[in-house]
């Protein structure tokens, strides 16, 4: 059927978005529960993605209706791949600026990219 991208296609324009529009770095953390060996369990943190990405300040629209929501004056937005598996328990660096994710913005399967709503942390 003409006009209709291919998943593989979709692929191609996700990684000339990446290469193109994402001029910052990421490293994405996550605290999980592991064994201590001992019938316990211990809080870890790993490293979970790192990568490209863009920050910007929320403009208006949904990204701002969010931070307004979470009572954040000050609040950015990061854009990154759709393919990372991110939560809004997670922790998110970029380019050495701690920030807190509030919340995820998933547009779907034809988004190319991921917007996380975030707020710089002290």
């Amino acid at each position: 059927m003409p006009g209709v991208l291919s998943a593989a296609d979709i692929a191609e324009f996700r990684g000339l978005v990446a290469t193109l529009a994402f001029p910052d770095t990421f490293v994405l953390v996550r605290d999980t529960e592991v064994s201590d060996g001992a019938g316990g369990r211990t809080l870890s943190t790993a490293t979970v993605a790192a990568g490209d990405c863009r920050l910007r300040a929320t403009g208006s629209g949904t990204e701002r209706t969010i931070a307004d929501q979470l009572g954040w004056q000050a609040a950015y937005a990061v854009d990154i791949s759709p393919s990372v598996d991110v939560r809004p328990s997670d922790r998110i660096t970029v380019n050495g600026r701690a920030m807190e994710i509030g919340a995820v913005v998933d547009s779907g399967t034809w988004s190319m990219v991921k917007t996380l709503v975030c707020q710089e942390q002290p």
